[in-house]
């Protein structure tokens, strides 16, 4: 995932959080999500939605073939999927995207709101660029296209599951982190920005200072600021997404990889993890633009939402957004909302 560099400050008089594992949740915090250590003690319980009855049982099929102790449980469209949710723990969701009624997109948002410690991942006939747009725009942690379903779905399984355990890992040590510090220089890739905004994900989980409804309001901030860092920025495709067929959107950007103009040109990203604020810094090798006349001028809410709805979005997630004078490197700060850990 390019060049990624990460520095923990634990504080020096905390107890070794050794190797027991449990939930590091406040009783009397609303709202916080953990992979519980029961649910990766027992065998994984995988969820195929698929209106397609024999897509499903390939799905199903190709699961239990590799791993016969796995529990899988199947949902004929999206709302019997969402239902059993709610009702069965599930470690990982398998959805189609294209489904009559309830889509793989309704289906993912409404995950989000609802069970947002779940990862999904989209099953898709669309091409591989297609497709990782749509997972970095909608939150899904990944996606298989249908034709290597066989080579791709049980290994993609794999890598969710090890991340949760990871996750798990990580909230012991992360909650006696004074400070934590990443550093990322990725190719402008959205396989590579996919990968990124799962791994921010995982780590503002694990930081346990956010509410759930928080840690996706800002996730989805930073997955916003790299949409634009790379679109807009080393792919200089100005049209806002919004306005633009997202096939045409991505097609141009796919093209521009292969000019020389553009090739090269990375994404930076820093992010900072502090007891009484978190910090993200975006930049990218694109010529910039300037944030004080475009946005500068946006008055009101329907400004926001017509001319701008990505940096709305930004701003309404997070305290402060500042871009630098030459308009290439955003940075978001986030203050209000953090649980102080030994408060």
């Amino acid at each position: 995932m390019g060049v990624g560099r990460s520095i923990d400050s634990p504080k020096s008089d905390a107890p070794d959080p050794g190797i027991r594992h449990h939930r590091v949740l406040r009783p009397t915090l609303k709202g916080f999500h953990s992979v519980p250590d029961r649910a990766l003690k027992r065998p994984p319980s995988v969820l195929v939605v698929d209106d397609s009855i024999t897509d499903r049982v390939r799905s199903v099929g190709l699961i239990q073939g590799r791993y016969p102790s796995w529990r899988v449980l199947q949902a004929a469209d999206g709302p019997q999927g969402i239902e059993i949710l709610s009702r069965e723990p599930v470690n990982v969701v398998v959805c189609d995207l294209v489904m009559p009624g309830m889509d793989g997109r309704q289906f993912l948002q409404t995950v989000l709101q609802e069970h947002a410690d779940v990862p999904v991942v989209l099953v898709t006939s669309q091409g591989d660029d297609q497709i990782a747009a749509e997972c970095v725009s909608t939150g899904a942690v990944n996606y298989v296209p249908k034709r290597l379903l066989s080579d791709r779905l049980v290994k993609v399984l794999e890598e969710i599951l090890a991340g949760q355990r990871e996750t798990l890992l990580m909230e012991q040590v992360l909650r006696n982190v004074v400070r934590n510090r990443c550093e990322f220089r990725i190719e402008s890739d959205l396989n590579q920005v996919r990968s990124l905004v799962n791994f921010i994900a995982r780590r503002l989980r694990g930081f346990r200072r956010l509410t759930s409804e928080k840690m996706l309001a800002v996730t989805g901030a930073v997955r916003e600021a790299l949409l634009n860092a790379y679109f807009h920025g080393n792919m200089e495709v100005r049209s806002h997404r919004e306005t633009v067929a997202r096939e045409d959107y991505v097609s141009i950007a796919k093209e521009r990889k292969t000019d020389p103009k553009f090739a090269g040109r990375k994404i930076r990203l820093r992010m900072e993890l502090e007891a009484d604020h978190l910090t993200f810094r975006i930049a990218d090798d694109g010529p910039g633009f300037d944030a004080c006349s475009l946005l500068g001028n946006l008055t009101s809410d329907e400004d926001w939402t017509t001319m701008a709805p990505g940096f709305r979005r930004m701003r309404e997630a997070v305290d402060e957004v500042r871009y630098n004078e030459r308009g290439n490197e955003l940075t978001l700060i986030v203050r209000q909302g953090l649980w102080q850990s030994g408060a």
